[in-house]
């Protein structure tokens, strides 16, 4: 029965041919494709080339697909994606039973439809396959199959993974090669091969939107600082990503960190692994403004930032460790978002105490609060002392050994307190005299975390003082 049954699908197949019939031993053959009986026995012929009258391939759908890079590598990058999709079609006159795909494999170019093509996928042909040719669906799996940069094409190919990152909607993707198979009739114990099927299709997948469905996940939280690499936060990200493509760079990259047109330092986002849908990704932050420009802005921004004020800021201007095939797509993201800030409370309470009433200095002692995550000193103090919306005295001081832990309360030595003679500051000594007086605080503070200097401007209202008159 199977030789029945083989013998007349590989006549009809011939039928076509007579005269001119040959075994597949030239390769891709422009307008037929090879059928032929795999197991090559019975004293079949080994097979044909057959004339194609309309396309046997017209589809192919990535489904959600995984693209994943390395820097050993990086014009090589492999893709994943399992069940991709394609529509056949065969000949009527060979469809006497129906097939069942057992293996298929693909050689193919790719690129944006209506450009010249700037990568090669080519996948084993010992692919597990399914579907069959009744229905028409064939399902391949892609297990971590290179897509290679073609030869001279590594800027193109480049601007392609630029259009994937930076393209909101569909994007459309010329597929051009051939494909390889082979199906089955298990009730037949039979078993054909139909090799160099030449197709040309478009494949359509959905871009990343730019990243613009990125947010900062909460407020930043201070990690500490260096005098090399400035202050160090860490930062919460939200991506919501509207594309199918799961993106994998196994680099970090790293953008610039704008604020007020000014360069204020970089963000660093290790590894960035984004898949369709929510992600979530820590990013690290480092503020180290170079220019005197850039170094105001910092000023402004840490200053909000402390103060309870969300800024906007953007990052910008990607480049990867070492996956030079990406830093197109990223050089050229630009997102802003707010950064969130909270008021923070650094000064819990002042002392001070002075010999007489018409004294002009005294020695004053600030205890202060680090609400950071990270050790801070306080090296410089410049303020007023405020009651009743009159100034009663000015700090003006350096100061020395006063480092505040991560979350904790500490006293300050002494500093010098210039108290200024005028109603309202006899009006406040006396007040506090064994007692202690709401005060506004209107100051440049100098801070440092871990060796890296940095000033902000500070204001809080109703601080305690106390004073203690020394004879």
């Amino acid at each position: 029965m199977r030789s029945l049954h083989a013998a007349a699908i590989l006549a009809v197949a011939a039928f076509p041919l007579l005269g001119v019939a040959q075994v597949c031993d030239q390769g891709v053959l422009n307008g037929f494709f090879c059928f032929n009986d795999c197991t090559k026995v019975d004293g079949l012929p080994f097979g044909f080339y057959y004339p194609i009258a309309e396309p046997l391939v017209t589809a192919i759908d990535l489904q959600n697909f995984q693209l994943e890079f390395d820097s050993k590598d990086p014009w090589n990058p492999l893709i994943t994606s399992y069940n991709v999709s394609a529509k056949t079609k065969i000949p009527s006159e060979l469809a006497l039973v129906n097939l069942h795909f057992d293996k298929a494999s693909t050689n193919a170019t790719i690129g944006l439809q209506g450009k010249s093509p700037v990568a090669r996928l080519v996948t084993s042909d010992s692919s597990p396959a399914q579907g069959d040719t009744d229905s028409g669906n064939l399902f391949i799996n892609f297990d971590r199959v290179p897509l290679s940069a073609l030869s001279g094409a590594q800027t193109d190919f480049s601007d392609l993974f630029k259009t994937v990152t930076l393209t909101s909607g569909d994007i459309n993707l010329s597929f051009s090669g051939y494909a390889n198979s082979q199906a089955s009739a298990p009730e037949f114990g039979l078993t054909l091969c139909l090799n160099y099927i030449p197709f040309a299709v478009t494949s359509t997948l959905k871009g990343l939107g730019g990243l613009t469905g990125a947010s900062i996940g909460g407020i930043p939280v201070v990690l500490g600082g260096s005098p090399t690499t400035g202050l160090k936060l860490s930062i919460a990200l939200n991506i919501n990503s509207p594309s199918n493509v799961l993106l994998k760079t196994n680099t970090d990259v790293t953008f610039q960190l704008v604020y007020s047109k000014q360069v204020l330092g970089s963000v660093v986002i290790p590894k960035i692994s984004i898949a369709p849908g929510e992600n979530k990704l820590t990013a690290t932050g480092f503020l180290f403004p170079k220019t005197t420009a850039a170094k105001s802005a910092a000023r402004d921004l840490l200053s909000k930032f402390v103060a309870g004020v969300s800024s906007q800021v953007t990052v910008t201007n990607g480049k990867s460790s070492n996956v030079p095939s990406l830093d197109a797509a990223f050089g050229a993201v630009t997102l802003t978002q707010a950064l969130p800030a909270k008021k923070q409370v650094l000064l819990k309470s002042a002392r001070f105490g002075i010999p007489n009433l018409l004294a002009f200095t005294t020695k004053a002692k600030i205890t202060a609060t680090n609400p950071f995550d990270a050790a801070v000193s306080l090296t410089y103090v410049k303020g007023s002392l405020i009651y009743k919306d009159k100034v009663i005295g000015t700090i003006d001081e350096s100061i020395s050994g006063y480092t505040i832990p991560a979350k904790a309360t500490v006293e300050s030595p002494e500093v010098t307190l210039n108290l200024k003679l005028n109603y309202a500051s006899i009006l406040a000594v006396f007040a506090a005299i064994g007692n202690t007086l709401s005060a506004d605080v209107d100051s440049e503070l100098t801070i440092s975390f871990g060796g890296y200097q940095t000033t902000v401007d500070y204001n809080q209202d109703d601080v305690k003082a106390s004073l203690v008159l020394h004879v």
